[in-house]
């Protein structure tokens, strides 16, 4: 999860076969300021993760999935700003160590994601 200048805010890490949207609840509960707008992929289009978001923020800005019968429909301008999740990942796995996760332990992962983010924080 970002913020809306593109800093790491908050991260979950799961296993490789898991979906990202199953981490969607997790991922709101831990901020602790009130969420405006929430802008995600088509890979969260959900009726639980929509929701889930509805109760914690003002604004689910989710393109409908191709297969849902009645698309919902959402502000392309703010959704273009998901961009900044996508600038952060790639700024992220500049370090080759996040891309290939070298690292055998979720906890020493975790921890060097933290020094990244941190880094991030600092240069920019």
């Amino acid at each position: 999860m970002v913020d809306a200048l593109g800093y790491p805010v908050h991260f979950i890490i799961t296993g490789g076969e898991s979906a990202d949207c199953t981490q969607a609840h997790a991922l709101l509960k831990q901020c602790e300021q009130a969420v405006q707008d929430v802008i995600a992929e088509k890979g969260y289009d959900s009726n639980t993760v929509r929701e889930g978001v509805m109760q914690q923020a003002d604004e689910a800005i989710i393109p409908s999935k191709s297969n849902r019968k009645e698309t919902i429909p959402h502000d392309k301008l703010l959704y273009a700003a998901r961009h900044l999740v996508e600038n952060t990942i790639g700024k992220l796995i500049h370090n080759r160590r996040l891309a290939t996760r070298y690292d055998k332990t979720v906890s020493s992962f975790a921890a060097f994601v933290n020094l990244a983010c941190i880094k991030m924080h600092l240069v920019n």
